[in-house]
């Protein structure tokens, strides 16, 4: 945050609150846009009053002790740096032409179509214009997504490995819930015998199976809603995380664990009770 040259607000679109932002072809190099926390702070420690458009201010080494700075406008305060390590400073920023001493070194560039061709051709027009120099255009998306790539690949492997516990538990469930048919073969066909229907043998199962599986998906929920409180903990800022959301996936696997179940055990709910007592 340091110099800008004509249109920068424009371009990033941030939105100017009070007063202008820098003017082509006007004298800039003594003018500063501040931030609305700049103007906060000011108020508190200062004492300033009233609109800060034309109040003038000194800022360490760009003033050198003798050059005070005009206000012309107020931008809306945005964010600094990443998620998890924001700047929370107040920012100014400065003029900067591109004959000056000190010219801006970074060029924007806003594209109505982000493609890979319309990248590359950027790339040959900036190659052209300073076959001097090795340049190259980085999409300014992908350096914020960058930022975060950390927290991304933690992210994947924490659903990866999810999928991959959840189908191996599912299989287990599968042959746990075939070898529970095969035992109770017997008083599945004598509760069939006695007028129990398909329906009420897979209500006998299932209720079997969510002895174990309820309370094993609220310990983790649990386990996983404190889990991801403490890795929320990196950000500065972050969402409010509701117990719904845990409570909401826990739900979700427990219908498959009962469908698997059902999907298992329909075809011995279903059968001939006498076939299965002759094989007994």
């Amino acid at each position: 945050m340091y110099f800008v040259s004509d249109n920068y607000f424009k371009i990033m679109e941030i939105p100017v609150v009070e007063g202008t932002a820098f003017q082509p072809g006007e004298a800039n190099d003594d003018k500063v846009m501040v931030s609305r926390q700049f103007i906060d702070l000011m108020e508190k420690t200062a004492g300033w009053k009233g609109s800060p458009l034309g109040k003038g201010v000194m800022i360490s080494e760009h003033s050198n002790g003798t050059k005070v700075f005009t206000i012309s406008g107020v931008y809306e305060d945005f964010r600094i740096g990443s998620l998890k390590g924001p700047d929370t400073r107040a920012s100014v920023l400065f003029y900067n032409t591109p004959d000056s001493y000190n010219p801006a070194k970074i060029i924007l560039i806003k594209m109505h179509t982000m493609s890979s061709e319309n990248l590359a051709q950027v790339n040959d027009i900036l190659a052209s214009a300073m076959p001097d120099k090795v340049v190259e255009a980085s999409v300014y998306k992908m350096d914020i997504l960058n930022q975060y790539q950390d927290d991304r690949d933690f992210r994947d492997s924490i659903m990866i490995s999810g999928l991959v516990t959840l189908i191996i538990a599912l299989i287990g469930l599968l042959g746990y819930t075939a070898d529970e048919t095969n035992r109770r073969g017997r008083e599945i066909a004598i509760r069939k015998v006695n007028g129990a229907t398909a329906i009420d043998i897979l209500r006998m199962i299932s209720k079997d199976i969510s002895y174990i599986a309820i309370p094993a998906l609220t310990i983790g929920a649990a386990i996983a809603y404190v889990s991801a409180s403490g890795w929320l903990e990196k950000f500065a800022e972050r969402i409010h995380l509701s117990a719904f959301i845990f409570i909401g996936a826990a739900l979700f696997v427990y219908v498959i664990i009962i469908s698997c179940v059902l999907f298992r055990a329909w075809r011995t709910a279903d059968e001939n009770p006498v076939e299965s007592l002759k094989a007994d």
